[in-house]
């Protein structure tokens, strides 16, 4: 009888002795810096097409200093270890094109993966005036009358004959940060062209709308945003024509209407909507998650149309792309792979959608218009290791 006590307590005292072991090597919170063992690669990618979604090669993309050129498909990518800053400007530039920029914007959390895709404007041919004829001349939908007896300054040359480009940029087509709602913006070649006499421009004006006050800026190629000028822009109704006058020509004119479009908030946000966590534990391995689901996407709610706002140049003022694919949504998959499970650990991973959301209200035909836009554009990953219950299989082969 007591070697059969001796031998149960032996038994008992060594499965506690156990327990404890395993028990030892539990922490104390549920949580791991994920740090130790998820090292996020961050990137930013996107396509660069024309006006008429034909996409764009050996276009050049400007980040800070790093600078990437789009493949036969038109598109770019660039990855790091470490995120780009909210607010980095990317600009790009291909032959023949009008430049485009654009902001790289997103919340207080960094996304692993970003996108930023640009439309750009076929530049228009230029035409040659005599400055002492004079001469009138058409940019699609733009008349432009040079006086005669004129002259004009550049880089402090005085010029005979001026060639003299200028391009409609489409509502796709960003260049410089503004707010508002624009009729047209126009891009000028060259620019810093300094008239004698000022230049009179006849524009159509886009139909189905009530102007109430139209005002001209002109871009500040430094500073990347745009300024309002003094100068008086007349709108003839029976016509539907806007005109005003320049004597010197900025990089690019904008002629807005302000008052068009009222933004009320403009945020970005995240949503929640996958989330994987294993049934088991494993002593070691490689996590990989295989899911996907639409996280490039534009909705819109409220009585707002997307064609009207895309008539108002909203998405490009606002540097939101614009096209068919995005609002039929971008399945992309998967969100994160290969990261390391410890032993006796589990992950748990929260896969979400970054969006940018804007509500406002806008003036169109006469009707009051609300909308709230939601643009996806980004996801991002957290990751969690976290202790194996005590009662699983490999718990109990810890050492």
């Amino acid at each position: 009888m007591r070697i059969r006590i001796s031998v149960l307590y032996i038994l008992i005292v060594s499965f506690v002795f156990v327990w404890q072991a395993c028990d030892f090597v539990k922490v104390n919170t549920s949580d791991i810096d994920v740090s130790e063992t998820y090292k996020p690669v961050y990137s930013i990618s996107g396509i660069i097409t024309n006006d008429n979604s034909q996409v764009i090669e050996d276009a050049t993309i400007i980040i800070n200093d790093i600078q990437l050129q789009t493949d036969d498909k038109g598109k770019y990518s660039y990855s790091s270890d470490n995120p780009l800053p909210s607010g980095t400007t990317i600009e790009v530039i291909a032959d023949g094109f009008v430049e485009s920029t654009a902001m790289i914007q997103y919340g207080n959390e960094a996304p692993i993966s970003y996108f930023q895709d640009f439309i750009l404007t076929r530049a228009l041919p230029p035409n040659i005036i005599n400055l002492t004829e004079g001469g009138e001349i058409d940019f699609d939908g733009i008349h432009i009358i040079v006086p005669g007896n004129n002259s004009a300054l550049l880089d402090g040359q005085n010029l005979e004959n001026i060639t003299l480009g200028i391009t409609p940029l489409s509502p796709f087509s960003t260049l410089g940060n503004w707010v508002g709602s624009t009729l047209k913006t126009l891009k000028f070649e060259p620019a810093g062209t300094e008239f004698e006499k000022a230049v009179l421009f006849i524009i159509d004006a886009p139909e189905g709308y009530s102007y109430t006050a139209i005002n001209l800026y002109s871009f500040d190629n430094v500073s990347s945003t745009w300024e309002e000028m003094s100068n008086i822009v007349s709108y003839d109704e029976p016509s539907n024509k806007l005109t005003f006058e320049l004597k010197v020509l900025p990089m690019g004119i904008k002629v807005a209407d302000p008052s068009l479009i009222t933004i009320l908030t403009d945020s970005v946000l995240l949503e929640y909507p996958v989330h994987y966590e294993p049934n088991s534990c494993d002593c070691e391995g490689v996590f990989s998650w295989t899911g996907g689901y639409y996280f490039r996407q534009i909705t819109i709610t409220g009585t707002g149309i997307m064609n009207e706002l895309n008539s108002m140049h909203f998405f490009s003022d606002y540097s939101v792309p614009y096209n068919s694919n995005l609002i039929n949504g971008i399945f992309v998959s998967p969100a994160v792979s290969n990261v390391p499970i410890p032993a006796c650990k589990e992950v748990d991973v929260d896969a979400s959608r970054i969006y940018r959301e804007i509500t406002g209200t806008y003036i169109y035909a006469g009707e009051f218009k609300t909308f709230v836009l939601r643009y996806y554009f980004s996801n991002s990953v957290i990751t969690s290791i976290n202790d194996c219950p005590v009662t699983s299989n490999c718990h109990q082969g810890c050492q």
